[in-house]
């Protein structure tokens, strides 16, 4: 059955500007039309008059099954815990606003058993975009909760075990990080070999690949194998980003993941003191990024739906308002490769919208207040 929606506002995820007074129709899941006057075969009614419509966010770096704090921890809790807390924090995530995130890795690949949950039913939560379990060097960056591998061959069996088990995307550590004990975010956690070998293997595979990496030889490694994203990139040099850019290699931006970590009691000491260093560079990594056009995405990397906190450092470092939302939206979808279905609010895609409390435009925070949220056409939250 068709519904139509009356929109005070929409913000459709492509044009800086905003639409006002326009009318929606969902039919089949999807946006059948959108106009300037109530289709007189328009179904059920809907008026959001009051509201701001926008395509459902996308958070294309998360780890729904962890939390900010130590993960070391957190990798010795039982499975069924961790589980069950993935399946409360897919709901807190939807009602956010999120209708799809690309699931970075997580703890004995729960990732894939909760995507099927929620395309079964089971459970409210967003689109999942899946990459089982991550992949490092022995005694590499979050050794603890991967899987180690060493040499080109291992990596390619490693990678393959994945897509066996049903990983959407593949994820490698190529860099260490503070938050693992003594590693170091400059290092490269791969040779050049084994890194061209992760990104031809995933190719080869059909998958696009995702990269933990800060800066050092490791990023220009990646760039020149010709990864599909870096995720974090705190320490990216101007050139490295020029680099990027021009290879059209996209960078997840995860800001607020930092301070939530350094206001998380249970954050070891090693955590705080790198954290503390990530918060002298990454503001102005970011400033550079912008302005080496850079094409950004964003996420929230286990500080779950906190969406415009990453939206507000962009917007510092030089984005608009309506950029900072494409980022989001549009450009999230394209690195994705889904641009053809969610990301925007254009005739033929999926209906994913969110509907919130007030002008993004002038407050990015505003995503915060948000009232309704429809993903694949099906209402799934309401606070209205």
């Amino acid at each position: 059955m068709a519904q139509t929606i009356f929109c005070g506002k929409l913000i459709d995820g492509e044009h800086d500007e905003p639409f006002t007074g326009k009318w929606l129709t969902i039919e089949d899941g999807k946006i059948k039309s959108i106009s300037d006057s109530q289709p007189s075969n328009g179904g059920e009614f809907l008026d959001l008059g009051k509201y701001t419509i926008l395509p459902g966010f996308i958070d294309c770096h998360d780890h729904i099954c962890l939390e900010p704090g130590n993960e070391v921890t957190q990798s010795k809790e039982p499975v069924a815990w961790l589980a069950i807390r993935g399946a409360a924090r897919a709901r807190l995530v939807i009602e956010s606003g999120v209708t799809t995130v690309r699931n970075a890795g997580e703890h004995e690949r729960m990732d894939v058993s909760l995507k099927r949950a929620i395309n079964e039913g089971m459970v409210p939560g967003p689109r999942l975009i899946t990459a089982g379990l991550w992949i490092t060097r022995t005694g590499g960056h979050g050794w603890y909760d991967e899987i180690e591998a060493d040499g080109p061959w291992a990596i390619r069996k490693a990678i393959r075990e994945e897509v066996k088990l049903g990983a959407d995307w593949i994820k490698i550590m190529a860099t260490g990080d503070f938050t693992t004990l003594n590693s170091d975010p400059l290092m490269s956690e791969y040779t050049k070999e084994e890194m061209f070998t992760a990104v031809e293997e995933a190719h080869r595979l059909g998958k696009k690949i995702v990269a933990h990496a800060h800066g050092g030889a490791g990023v220009d490694y990646l760039i020149e194998a010709g990864v599909d994203s870096i995720e974090h990139g705190f320490y990216l040099t101007e050139a490295q980003m020029r680099a990027m850019a021009k290879k059209g290699i996209y960078l997840t931006s995860t800001y607020g993941i930092v301070d939530a970590i350094l206001k998380e009691p249970d954050s070891p000491d090693y955590y705080i003191d790198g954290c503390d260093k990530y918060t002298q560079v990454i503001d102005t990594m970011l400033t550079k990024a912008i302005r080496e056009n850079v094409p950004i995405v964003v996420g929230t990397d286990a500080n779950h739906g906190k969406m415009a906190i990453e939206l507000d450092a962009l917007i510092r470092g030089g984005y608009s308002h309506s950029q900072a939302i494409k980022a989001l939206t549009s450009e999230a979808a394209n690195l994705l490769g889904m641009k053809d279905q969610i990301g925007s609010i254009k005739e033929g895609l999926i209906a994913d919208l969110v509907a919130i409390d007030g002008d993004p435009l002038t407050d990015i925070y505003a995503i915060e207040n948000v009232k309704l949220v429809f993903k694949d056409g099906k209402q799934i939250f309401s606070r209205i």
